[in-house]
């Protein structure tokens, strides 16, 4: 009745080749650097969120001098201004991956982070 046959029929190696195309479409892009590159426009973003806050607080307060020297209290007193904002200035250097520091309000947030390879990136001004 039934004959043994022998390979595989065309749906089958389809279907392989389909699964195979699925996990390297997955794997690929994350071991090609884009995720760094993702990671590090994320940190510029909540960068420039920062500074957007502090112009938005000068202006909304026309206080052009911290009255506060501690971070997390600067920190504090940007957060109603920003688009998000985590609680603290650590849960913002935890969720963003990077060490965020706020200086004076006519300057740029100081930011520095680490991507996956162990490099330290230092944005200043100019980001």
């Amino acid at each position: 009745m039934y004959q043994s046959r022998k390979g595989f029929s065309l749906i089958e190696l389809l279907i392989v080749i389909v699964v195979i195309a699925a996990l390297a479409a997955v794997i690929v892009p994350s071991s090609t650097g884009v995720k760094d590159a993702a990671d590090g426009q994320k940190i510029i973003a909540a960068a420039e969120n920062l500074n957007l806050a502090m112009t938005r607080y000068k202006i909304n307060t026309g206080v052009r001098t911290w009255q506060v020297t501690d971070p997390e209290a600067r920190y504090a007193l940007l957060a109603p201004y920003m688009d998000f904002a985590p609680a603290t200035l650590a849960e913002y250097n935890s969720r963003y991956g990077a060490t965020y520091s706020i200086g004076a309000l006519n300057q740029k947030v100081g930011v520095s982070y680490s991507d996956s390879s162990g490099a330290v990136h230092n944005l200043g001004s100019n980001y």
